[in-house]
């Protein structure tokens, strides 16, 4: 079964990826983020995580 993700949770994902990734010194825990994002967006590009947009359909 394959998990899927909200397109807007994406999008805050991504936006909380580039925030973490532009920092000059990044804590630990922000690289235990940054290896997170990574490891979903492969995910992604792999198609084991589906992107389910979240657009009410009338």
């Amino acid at each position: 079964m394959k998990n899927i993700i909200k397109l807007s949770t994406l999008t805050r994902c991504q936006k909380e990826y580039e925030f973490l990734v532009a920092k000059t010194n990044p804590t630990a825990e922000d690289l235990d983020m940054i290896g997170f994002y990574e490891q979903m967006f492969d995910f992604i590009d792999l198609g084991e995580i589906l992107i389910n947009d979240d657009r009410e359909v009338a």
